[in-house]
Parts: C-alpha cells; sequence; structure tokens
C-alpha cells in the first residue's frame, strides 16, 4: 500500500520497465496497491506505468458546515441578532447583551 512513494520515481525506463529498472528490482512479484483521491490522475498513471500498481480510486468526500445545536445554536443566533441591531436599532443592544451573557453563564461557557 502507498501514495506519494519514491518507488515510481526511481531510475529506469518510462514505459516497459525491464528487469533492470530500480521499481520491477524493488517490487518483483509482489502486488502495489495505491488508493488515490480520483481527482489526482496524473500521480496514478505514473505509478501504474512505472510501479504496476492497482489504482484504487475513490471521490473526494463532501465538505459541509458544522452548524451549531441547542443551547449553542441559540448563542450563534443571539450573536447574529447582536450585530444586526447595532446596525439597525443600537437601544436594544444591553438588552441582547444580557441575554448573552445569561446564556453564556448557563452553558459554562465563562469558565
Amino acid at each position: 500500500m502507498g501514495k506519494h512513494g519514491t518507488l515510481e520515481w526511481l531510475p529506469g525506463k518510462g514505459v516497459g520497465l525491464s528487469s533492470d529498472c530500480y521499481p520491477d528490482t524493488f517490487l518483483d512479484d509482489m502486488p502495489l496497491i495505491y488508493p488515490f483521491i480520483i481527482n489526482d490522475p496524473g500521480e496514478g498513471m505514473q505509478s501504474k506505468r512505472r510501479a504496476h500498481s492497482v489504482i484504487i480510486d475513490h471521490l473526494t468526500p463532501p465538505m459541509t458546515t458544522a452548524d451549531g445545536y441547542g443551547e449553542l445554536a441559540q448563542l450563534m443566533q443571539l450573536v447574529d441578532e447582536y450585530y444586526q441591531i447595532e446596525m439597525l436599532d443600537p437601544s436594544k443592544m444591553p438588552l441582547i447583551q444580557k441575554q448573552i451573557w445569561e446564556l453564556i453563564q448557563k452553558i459554562n461557557l465563562d469558565e
């Protein structure tokens, strides 16, 4: 198993390796399995061509945002409201500040 190995970059021919080429000498009959991300075909092809590797490709996992939940979600909402009120109606800021601070204390983020 490998990825980003030096095996495919060892001295020898670029294609059609012989028993005198380092990758062939090193591997002999041992199988080489390379798990490659499917969006990186260049490295996989080099490994396949120079080291006779078996390529197992996969897609990159999707990335999503990690949302808050419970009281943390409530705190995030209060902070968002705070910044909106700061622009729209600053007179309400002390009330939101008080709510934020009470929630911070309730969920022990002040320690």
